[in-house]
């Protein structure tokens, strides 16, 4: 699942910086990091850890390690765009990725998506 998704961000990169070009028209490098919560690349380690932890997260009702905890971060020059962007490129950088998973769709699936978005220039 790891190679899956680190191999689909990679391709979505593509699309995502040329959507944050087409909205900035700025010289900045837009960025994915992708952040997986285990960096397993076998099932057998990730029926290990499920084994291990099952216990315990039977008694917490949830599971605390697994695909479901992966993350990703929208970066400018490499930083991290939480960190480091202004509220402006932030609200640009979400949008660009919108539109760019709009792009990676309609190029593996032929179908133009919907995109519905409400108060995408709105503050926080």
């Amino acid at each position: 699942m790891v190679c899956a998704r680190t191999a689909a961000l990679t391709e979505l990169q593509q699309d995502f910086s040329h959507a944050y070009r087409g909205l900035t028209q700025a010289d900045e490098s837009p960025g994915l990091k992708y952040d997986p919560d285990l960096g397993y690349s076998t099932a057998d380690e990730w029926l290990h850890t499920y084994a291990k932890n099952r216990p315990k997260e039977r008694l917490l009702g949830s599971t605390r390690h697994g695909p479901h905890r992966d993350d990703f971060d929208l970066t400018l020059h490499g930083k991290s765009g939480r960190d480091f962007a202004s509220d402006g490129q932030q609200r640009a950088l979400v949008l660009a990725l919108r539109l760019g998973q709009a792009l990676w769709s309609r190029r593996r699936t032929g179908i133009d998506p919907i995109i519905l978005a409400d108060d995408i220039l709105g503050g926080a």
